[in-house]
């Protein structure tokens, strides 16, 4: 019985171990296509061909946070301890 526990608790601790693995894998994976989705929509920045504006406008709903983002960047950029302040949420 004993052998049995521990080949059974091997196994379980096998398959949490993958779990958290592919957890993992599955949000660099995310956060890498919502780069490349970026990427795409504002890439006319960087001189990269820019898509078809009726994509382009279909696609912006779904850019909410990386535009907040990029609008409170551009809003803190003549103000870095504003922004530093802002990092850590001090009111």
């Amino acid at each position: 019985m004993a052998l049995w526990h521990k080949i059974k608790q091997f196994f379980s601790a096998l398959d949490k171990w993958n779990k958290e693995e592919l957890t993992e894998m599955h949000e660099r994976e995310l956060m890498e296509l919502e780069h490349i989705f970026a990427l795409v929509n504002f890439g006319v920045v960087l001189g990269l061909p820019m898509p078809p504006l009726h994509i382009t406008g279909e696609l912006l709903p779904y850019l909410d946070d990386e535009l907040q983002l990029l609008f409170n960047r551009l809003e803190n950029s003549l103000d870095p301890i504003g922004e530093l302040f802002s990092i850590f949420s001090i009111d």
